[in-house]
C-alpha cells in the first residue's frame, strides 16, 4: 500500500468515488469472512478430538487434516471460480458463493464425527474461493496504475488479519460454551450470511459483468479469438519465471501461515491453554499484522530504501524464528515468536 510512487493513499482513497468505496468495502467483507473459515475452530480442535478423534491417529496429525481441508477447497474452487465468472457473471458469482459459504459454515457447527467436519471444511473452501473474482472485480472498476495498486493492496492484509482474527473470534465463542466444541461456527454462519446480504442489497455489479452467459455466438467467438491472440512482435507476454516464483513465494507464506496455526493448537495442548488464552494470542499476532504493513512497510520502502525484492527476502528472515518453539515451551516466548512472525507476513506477500 505503500508503493504508490509520490501519490499518498489519502489521496488515493478520496480520488475513489464514494459509491465505489462501499463496493470495495463489502467485496473486502467477504474476503474476511471467507478467510475466517482457516482458523476459526482451531482453539477448538482439542476439545473436538478428544470427543470425535479417530482412535489411533495422532493429534498433531488430526489438526493438519483439519486444518488443510479447507485449504484444498479453497485451492480447488479458486482454480475454476474465474472460469466460472467469466460465464456466470461476476456479481452472481459472489453472491451465490458468500450464501453457500454461509450454509458450509452451518454444517460445520453440525457435523457429527471427524470426517463429516473434514468433508464440510473441504465444502466450505471451495465455494468460498472467491478471492479470485473479487480480484477482477475491482480491475473491472479500476483502471489507473496506483488506483489499482491501492485497492489490491488490501486484500493481503484482509486475508491475513482474517486468518489470525478467526481463532480470536472462535475463542471468545467457544470459552461461553465448552460443551459445544463447534459453536464459533455458528459464528462464521451469521457473519457469511451478513455478507451475502451486504452483496445481494447493496454491492453493484461492475461495468464489464456481462451476467449471466449459457452460451457465446459464434462471432463473438470468432472476434474474441482474434483480439486475444498475442502478437510476437514484442516478445513473450508473460515472464514465467517470474510467476513461478511468485506462485513459490505465495505457497510459502500460506504455508507458513497454516503451519503457526498447526502449532499454536499444539501449544495449547502442551500448556494447557484455555480456548480464550490461544485465541487472544492469535488475535494479537492479527494486530502486528497490521502494524506491519502500515508501519514497518513503509518505513523500509521510504526511510530505508529498500526494494520490493529486498522486502520480500526481510519477511522470510523472520519467519525462521517460528523454529524456536520447537524448543521452548512458554506462553511468553509463544507470544514474543507469534509477534516476529506475524511482522514478517505483509513483508513476504508484498
Amino acid at each position: 500500500m505503500a508503493q504508490a510512487d509520490k501519490v499518498s493513499n489519502t489521496k488515493l482513497l478520496r480520488a475513489t468515488p464514494p459509491r465505489l468505496r462501499v463496493d470495495f468495502a463489502i467485496a473486502m467483507m467477504c474476503i474476511f469472512t471467507d478467510f475466517l473459515g482457516d482458523n476459526l475452530l482451531a482453539p477448538t480442535y482439542e476439545l473436538f478430538i478428544k470427543e470425535h478423534g479417530i482412535p489411533g491417529m495422532g493429534f498433531g496429525l488430526a489438526v493438519s487434516i483439519l486444518t488443510m481441508s479447507f485449504i484444498f477447497g479453497r485451492c480447488f474452487g479458486s482454480a475454476i471460480m474465474g472460469p466460472v465468472s467469466d460465464h456466470a457473471g461476476r456479481w452472481n458469482t459472489i453472491m451465490v458463493c458468500s450464501l453457500l459459504t454461509a450454509f458450509g459454515f452451518l454444517l460445520q457447527a453440525l457435523s457429527w464425527s471427524f470426517w463429516s467436519l473434514v468433508g464440510f471444511r473441504f465444502l466450505t473452501g471451495f465455494v468460498g474461493g472467491t478471492r479470485v473474482v473479487i480480484i477482477v472485480y475491482i480491475t473491472d472498476w479500476m483502471t489507473e496504475r496506483y488506483m489499482l495498486t491501492f485497492w489490491m493492496s488490501f486484500i493481503p492484509i484482509v486475508s491475513s488479519v482474517s486468518s489470525f482474527a478467526g481463532p480470536f473470534l472462535g475463542g471468545i465463542v467457544a470459552q461461553a460454551d465448552q460443551s459445544h466444541p463447534l459453536n464459533p461456527a455458528y459464528a462464521g454462519f451469521a457473519l457469511n450470511a451478513t455478507s451475502f446480504l451486504l452483496v445481494l442489497l447493496f454491492m453493484r455489479k461492475s461495468p464489464k459483468d456481462a451476467g449471466l452467459r449459457l452460451c457465446t455466438s459464434k462471432k463473438n467467438e470468432a472476434s474474441s479469438g482474434a483480439a486475444s491472440k498475442p502478437s510476437s512482435a514484442f516478445g513473450p507476454l508473460v515472464e514465467w519465471k517470474a510467476v513461478l516464483l511468485w506462485f513459490l513465494v505465495c505457497g510459502l507464506s500460506s504455508a507458513g501461515t497454516q503451519g503457526w496455526s498447526v502449532l499454536l493448537v499444539t501449544i495449547q495442548r502442551e500448556l494447557g491453554l484455555s480456548s480464550l488464552v490461544v485465541g487472544s494470542i492469535s488475535g494479537w499476532c492479527g494486530l502486528m499484522i497490521i502494524a506491519g504493513q502500515l508501519l514497518v512497510l513503509p518505513t523500509l520502502f521510504h526511510r530505508l530504501k529498500f526494494s520490493e525484492g529486498a522486502v520480500v527476502v526481510f519477511g522470510f528472515a523472520l519467519s525462521p524464528s517460528i523454529i524456536i518453539l520447537g524448543f521452548v515451551a512458554d506462553l511468553w516466548a509463544t507470544v514474543a515468536i507469534g509477534s516476529l512472525f506475524s511482522l514478517g507476513v505483509p513483508l513476504i506477500m508484498t
